[in-house]
């Protein structure tokens, strides 16, 4: 295991089988699942948990579910981040929010 950003993350072989596992479960169905899995696959620092996250974020139909990704991808390394900023997916991420704004 590595320590990284205060948190303890497995390594090799582990951390793969466990992505290998849940990654194409993420999206579920439920909210509820989809909020678990996020956690999971953010924490295990997966490769498109943050890509799958912000598409979630973007049609989430209520604050409580937005929050819940949200608080999710606050523990996405900067690394990741840069990426996403790279591939567009914030401005994803801010058009989502606009149209949930326009809703209420």
């Amino acid at each position: 295991m590595r320590r990284g950003c205060g948190r303890f993350i497995p390594d090799g072989r582990q951390r793969k089988r466990t992505i290998a596992r849940f990654d194409p479960l993420y999206p579920a169905r439920g909210r509820e699942l989809n909020a678990e899995l996020c956690q999971l696959l953010v924490y295990l620092e997966a490769p498109d948990a943050a890509r799958k996250t912000l598409e979630l974020l973007a049609k989430a139909p209520t604050q409580e579910e937005q929050i819940e990704y949200a608080k999710s991808l606050r523990m996405l390394t900067t690394r990741d981040l840069k990426q996403r900023r790279r591939s567009g997916c914030t401005a994803q991420l801010c058009s989502g929010h606009t149209r949930a704004e326009a809703r209420t």
